[in-house]
């Protein structure tokens, strides 16, 4: 063969190389912007099962924050509603069916805390706050959210991390029903947790102080200061996340603590209408440390309960029923973000590839 023939040959093998290339970069691409990683992180469900779902979407390497609606079957709308906060930890109903999404921003060089208001048919409200989006700072330094409620009167309660100058403080605020007029109640030596609206018309916010104790914050409808409960225990590594009223007008702070076997359970602490600490209890679930992940209170009264544990050799949801006798359930892989009325899960699962938000039933 010619050394000109020899030349031509490679030449032509490269371009069917270079073209095969070029396929490949063209399909991965089709198929990264078909599977886009989507990790959930809190839901709320309104009487007729419809709500929407905070979550997670990587888009561009960057995480972006928003929302996608629930439908009153169960299933969770393909269309992504980005709103303007970061690390979207919490979400909340208000009584039109619109939804308070609760994370936190930069401003002025720190953290603080910040609320994105979502219209009932799933388009970000401009008119709350600035351009949708209403910022607390809270403390002395970054300030970041954990939980969010709406009061009776529409009043928006967000419950936070911050400091001031004796250590961390627990941060309440509340701004009015267009996302002004805050104010903010620092509790100190204590983190916060999750928010839940009270049967009263306040709001319930749960937190851990410095001796792993549970804390019960009563926030009262009328704008009144918190009202606060410590409950002592004998747990370590505690964070109470969670929070829902009881039917005797007390409430049930849900957390996950390190028992006397050292293993990680989901914790329970009751307190009574007026505040007092009464009984609390441990519940393992999966084949190791359990987490708890949320709570809601269900049609008939019943407090339901998320957790994330261990079964086989990976990650796990669970649900238990507050009170009741039977083990947690174990619902499938993944890790539970939040938990509705009826008990279905929000959860993250990962097929290999990518991260992807699903309801499971």
């Amino acid at each position: 063969m010619s050394r000109r023939a020899v030349i031509v040959g490679a030449l032509a093998l490269a371009a069917v190389v270079v073209a095969i290339a070029v396929l490949l970069l063209v399909r991965g691409g089709e198929e990264q912007r078909a599977g886009v990683s989507t990790r959930a992180r809190a839901i709320a469900l309104g009487p007729d099962g419809a709500g929407f779902a905070a979550v997670e979407r990587l888009d561009d390497g960057r995480w972006r924050s928003g929302v996608l609606r629930v439908g009153a079957g169960g299933g969770l709308d393909d269309e992504f509603v980005e709103v303007g906060i970061h690390n979207p930890v919490a979400i909340a109903l208000d009584r039109d069916g619109s939804a308070l999404v609760a994370g936190d921003r930069v401003a002025g060089g720190r953290r603080v805390l910040a609320v994105a208001r979502v219209a009932r048919d799933g388009k970000p409200d401009a008119r709350f706050g600035r351009g949708g989006v209403a910022t607390v700072p809270a403390g002395g330094g970054d300030a970041v959210a954990r939980g969010v409620a709406v009061g009776a009167g529409g009043a928006v309660v967000v419950a936070g991390d911050a400091t001031r100058s004796k250590g961390p403080a627990l941060a309440v605020a509340r701004l009015d029903r267009a996302g002004g007029a805050p104010h903010v109640d620092l509790i100190d030596g204590a983190t916060a947790g999750g928010a839940a609206a009270g049967r009263d018309g306040g709001v319930l916010v749960a937190g851990t102080d410095a001796d792993d104790g549970a804390l019960l914050a009563r926030v009262p409808a009328d704008g009144g200061a918190p009202k606060v409960s410590r409950a002592r225990t004998r747990l370590t590594s505690a964070r109470w996340t969670a929070v829902a009223p009881l039917a005797d007008g007390g409430a049930v702070a849900i957390g996950s603590a390190r028992g006397r076997d050292v293993r990680s359970v989901v914790t329970l602490q009751r307190f009574d209408r007026d505040g007092r600490a009464t009984t609390g209890s441990g519940t393992p679930a999966g084949d190791g440390d359990a987490y708890a992940a949320g709570a809601a209170v269900g049609g008939s009264g019943t407090i339901v309960v998320a957790a994330n544990g261990v079964h086989g050799d990976g990650p796990a949801a669970f649900t238990f029923v507050l009170g009741s006798n039977a083990p947690p359930r174990q619902r499938g892989a993944g890790l539970a973000a939040g938990i509705a009325p009826t008990g279905a899960l929000l959860t993250t699962r990962w097929d290999g590839v990518r991260q992807r938000a699903a309801f499971v039933h």
